[in-house]
C-alpha cells in the first residue's frame, strides 16, 4: 500500500499501531511521525506520540505532542475532518465540508483559516487573503496564522506588506529560520536584492549545510547575485546548491538559463543519471521554467538532456492519473467561478469586514 498511497496518514497511523502492539517503541515513533507529518489532524497519533515520548524520556517533542493534541481536542469534529481531507490532497470534500460548517456557526478563525489555505491550494489568493485578514482581527496572536497572512501577502507581491508582518512575527522569535527566510524572499520581491543576498546568507549560517533549506538558500542567493550582475559568483552558488541536492533540478536549469554556461561532460552525467533516478521529484524533473520553456531551444551543453526530460514527462503524463485531470472532473481553471462564489458565500456569513473594506 505504501508504494501506490506513499502520501496516505492514516496507512503509517495504523503501522504505528501495530509496533505499539509489539511494544516497538523507537519505530512506532517513527510510523506516528510520519503519519502526522502528512496530516496534523490525528488526534490518535499525537495522543500515541505523546505517551511514546513520556516513555522514552524525550521531553521536548512530549510537549510539542502534547500542545497538538490539546488544540485539536478544542477543534469541532467537522473542522478535524475537513483539515484532514486538505491534508490528503481531497481539496473538494474538504471545501464543502467546512463551507457548510462556516455558513452553520458563522466566525470560526480555524475554519476559516482552513477555507484560505484551500484558497491558495486552488490559487484563489485574494479571496484566501480577505479571509485570513478578518481571522487575524479575531485572533492577533494566532502566530501561524499570521505566518499563512504573510505567506498569501507574498503570493500576491505585496511585499512591504509581507514585511510588516514577518517583522511582528520576529519581534517574538527573532532567530526563527522560517521568518528570517520568508523576510529575506520579501526584501528581494522590493527589488533589494543586495538585501536579500544578506538574509539568505545570515540564514545559511544558521543551517546545516547538508539540508534541503540549505540547497534552496544556495538557490536564492545565486538568483540575487545573477540579477546583481555578478555571474561568477552566481554560478558558485548554483554549484553549490547542486552539491548539497545532487538532483536538484532548479539549480542545473537556472546554470542552463544563463544561456553562456558550458555544462561539463561530468556535470551532463550527474544531471542524466539523477533524470533517471526514479527517486527524484516531479519537482525536480520538471521545473516551473521547464515547463513553460518546451517549445524553446535548449542553451549549449543540455539540447542533448532536454528530450529526455520531455519524453519521460509525456510518459509520466500517461502513467499517473491526477484527478484533477480525470475524465469529467473540474480543473482548478474550470471550478475558478463557483469555487470564488462558495468563498464568498461563506466568507459573507462569517466574516467582519473592516471599517476600510467591503463586504466579502
Amino acid at each position: 500500500m505504501e508504494r501506490h498511497h506513499p502520501g496516505a496518514s492514516q496507512l503509517y497511523q495504523e503501522r504505528g499501531h501495530c509496533y505499539v502492539a509489539v511494544k516497538d517503541a523507537p519505530r512506532a515513533i517513527e510510523a506516528y511521525g510520519r503519519a502526522v507529518q502528512i496530516n496534523p489532524a490525528l488526534p490518535a497519533a499525537w495522543s500515541m506520540l505523546e505517551g511514546l515520548y513520556r516513555m522514552v524520556g524525550d521531553e521536548e517533542h512530549r510537549r510539542v505532542a502534547v500542545a497538538h493534541a490539546k488544540k485539536l481536542k478544542s477543534m469541532p469534529p467537522e473542522v478535524i475532518t475537513a483539515t484532514g481531507l486538505f491534508c490528503e490532497g481531497e481539496l473538494a470534500a474538504s471545501e464543502r465540508l467546512i463551507r457548510a460548517f462556516l455558513l452553520r456557526h458563522g466566525d470560526h478563525v480555524e475554519a476559516m483559516r482552513l477555507l484560505a489555505r484551500i484558497g491558495v491550494a486552488r490559487d484563489i489568493l485574494d479571496d484566501a487573503e480577505v479571509l485570513l485578514a478578518a481571522a487575524l482581527e479575531m485572533a492577533p496572536d494566532y502566530v501561524e496564522l499570521r505566518r499563512d497572512y504573510a505567506c498569501v501577502l507574498l503570493d500576491r507581491h505585496k511585499h512591504a506588506d509581507a514585511i510588516a508582518q514577518l517583522d511582528r512575527l520576529l519581534q517574538l522569535d527573532p532567530k526563527n529560520i522560517d521568518y528570517r527566510t520568508l523576510r529575506a524572499t520579501a526584501t528581494v520581491g522590493l527589488g533589494d536584492h543586495e538585501g536579500g543576498v544578506r538574509g539568505f546568507s545570515d540564514v545559511l549560517a544558521d543551517t546545516s549545510p547538508e539540508s534541503r533549506l540549505a540547497a534552496d538558500l544556495h538557490l536564492s542567493i545565486a538568483h540575487s547575485l545573477k540579477t546583481l550582475g555578478r555571474r561568477v559568483e552566481s554560478i558558485d552558488e548554483y554549484k553549490k546548491a547542486i552539491e548539497v541536492r545532487p538532483n536538484f533540478g532548479d539549480a542545473y536549469w537556472s546554470l542552463a538559463n544563463l544561456k553562456t554556461y558550458e555544462f561539463s561532460a561530468e556535470e551532463i552525467a550527474r544531471l542524466e543519471a539523477a533524470e533517471a533516478d526514479p527517486s527524484t521529484a516531479l519537482i525536480d524533473r520538471y521545473p516551473p521554467v521547464l515547463r513553460a520553456r518546451q517549445g524553446v531551444r535548449g542553451p549549449p551543453g543540455l539540447r542533448g538532456v532536454l528530450p529526455l526530460l520531455r519524453a519521460r514527462q509525456r510518459a509520466q503524463a500517461r502513467r499517473e492519473p491526477l484527478s484533477a485531470g480525470a475524465p469529467g472532473a473540474e480543473t482548478p481553471r474550470t471550478r475558478s467561478g463557483s469555487v470564488r462564489a462558495s468563498f464568498s458565500a461563506s466568507a459573507t456569513a462569517t466574516a467582519r469586514p473592516a471599517a476600510n473594506r467591503s463586504s466579502f
